[in-house]
């Protein structure tokens, strides 16, 4: 078992330290921005994680069902910090955003993945990756 503690994600998963230190931004600024591409189900579990994390913040949503989204807004701490982007593209590009969480079905998941990483973005990903 593997113990969860205030640099730690998700017991295992994430070193928020190391993001911290790639944020490129002074020591007072060093929070950690994620956005969320897929926010029902368990996007709305990782949602709820990163509110309970010092440094972190939910500054992005995405989700082609726009019910998803405005459920998950009134879950959401600090709602006016939060953008909400029309296509997932924009979330990727997005210069405010250190790391992206994606919890869309598996059939979606590795061209966001690709075109996250075209943009240097952190990413967690909910689900095993297939590219069929």
């Amino acid at each position: 078992m593997v113990e969860s503690n205030a640099n730690t994600y998700s017991p295992g998963s994430l070193s928020l330290e190391r993001l911290y230190e790639s944020t490129g931004r002074s020591k007072n600024e060093k929070r950690v921005r994620f956005a969320i591409i897929g926010t029902g189900g368990m996007g709305l579990e990782h949602i709820e994680t990163i509110q309970g994390i010092d440094r972190a913040d939910i500054t992005g949503l995405y989700d082609i069902h726009k019910r998803c989204i405005d459920t998950v807004l009134k879950k959401c701490r600090d709602v006016k910090k939060i953008k909400v982007y029309d296509n997932r593209s924009k979330v990727c590009s997005d210069p405010n955003v250190d790391a992206l969480v994606i919890t869309t079905s598996n059939h979606t998941q590795c061209e966001i993945f690709l075109e996250a990483i075209r943009h240097n973005k952190h990413i967690l990903l909910e689900k095993p990756m297939r590219s069929d």
